[in-house]
């Protein structure tokens, strides 16, 4: 589910780098100004130069744009189209796995003009939603002529969506995170390219974008007791590096109440990590019964800035059960 610190992780990092690369190219455009106040480079020669670099980079960057596209809503529909058909399945009577239901992602194709990219996504798109539809009308059936309840069927939307929903939504921010940093690169790499090619320079690769790598950790245990894992952060870098960790507030995964910030412990905050060397993290969450309802699924995050140059997101999902 969408928090706070996960949404404010990923306009800064967006941002940092947007920056880094503004602070870049400003810097060939003011060595581009002296090169015509120098009369190294001609106003006709910036011109043609200009007209040349899009006449032989269009269908480049026109194709590549598309395949960015293309595997975003490629990964969006497959996410969905999971997602829903958790939904439908209904509770268990032995049909089968809801996953066997899917349709394989399709394979790019030779993607010549936008019409053909849309003719597949369409014919995929449409593919899903029916195997959808047919789902949901077994579904009903199940209820009309098998006798079951609507109230199981309510029990079983809500299990999914405490069990799968955070996922999903986890799914989105990373897919809709890496659509716009591959724009964003992208972009960046053809402004700077014509600027340096009008210099008469060579192409200098861009600064490393910072990178936002998630995973998740689950901290389950009897209720008003501390549940606790462990995170191993290493530093792969030739230069010493500091590291902090921060915490978001939880809430229940079905978005059911309001979020809070519960007892959770990470040791040590704050460390240095020399080149090569690794750590384990210590997180320790208090399952305290006033905040945690029994056998209920919580969400919550833990930004981890500074672990071999990008910044680590945790997933946590907490439960108080009697089960673990």
């Amino acid at each position: 589910m969408f928090n706070t610190a996960e949404w404010n992780q990923w306009i800064q990092n967006l941002s940092n780098d947007s920056a880094r690369n503004l602070t870049r190219l400003m810097d060939t455009y003011q060595g581009m100004l002296k090169a015509l106040a120098d009369g190294r480079v001609s106003p006709v020669g910036l011109r043609d130069g200009f007209s040349d670099y899009v006449r032989g980079q269009t269908n480049a960057y026109y194709e590549e744009t598309i395949r960015i596209y293309f595997d975003f809503v490629c990964e969006l529909l497959a996410s969905t189209a999971h997602y829903s058909d958790r939904l439908m399945a209904g509770p268990p009577d032995g049909t089968g796995n809801g996953d066997d239901h899917l349709l394989p992602a399709p394979e790019k194709p030779q993607l010549d003009d936008w019409t053909q990219w849309f003719f597949v996504m369409a014919n995929y798109a449409s593919a899903q939603n029916a195997t959808t539809v047919a789902r949901f009308e077994t579904l009903l059936q199940r209820v009309i002529l098998d006798g079951v309840s609507p109230e199981a069927v309510s029990d079983y939307v809500r299990s999914v969506m405490e069990t799968s929903g955070p996922d999903y939504f986890q799914t989105l921010i990373t897919l809709s995170y890496q659509l716009f940093s591959r724009l964003r690169e992208m972009n960046d790499r053809y402004s700077a390219e014509y600027f340096q090619r009008v210099l008469g320079e060579e192409p200098s690769p861009p600064p490393l974008a910072s990178r936002l790598t998630t995973f998740g950790v689950s901290l389950s245990g009897p209720p008003n007791t501390l549940a606790t894992t462990t995170i191993e952060l290493s530093n792969r870098s030739a230069r010493v590096t500091d590291v902090c960790c921060a915490i978001s507030e939880f809430r229940r995964a079905d978005g059911h109440g309001e979020s809070f910030m519960p007892f959770l412990l990470v040791e040590p905050a704050r460390l240095r990590l020399l080149p090569g060397e690794k750590r384990r993290v210590r997180v320790s969450l208090m399952l305290a019964s006033e905040l945690f309802e029994t056998d209920h699924l919580y969400s919550g995050s833990l930004l981890v800035k500074g672990h071999d140059n990008e910044d680590l997101l945790v997933y946590l999902d907490a439960r108080a059960t009697y089960d673990s």
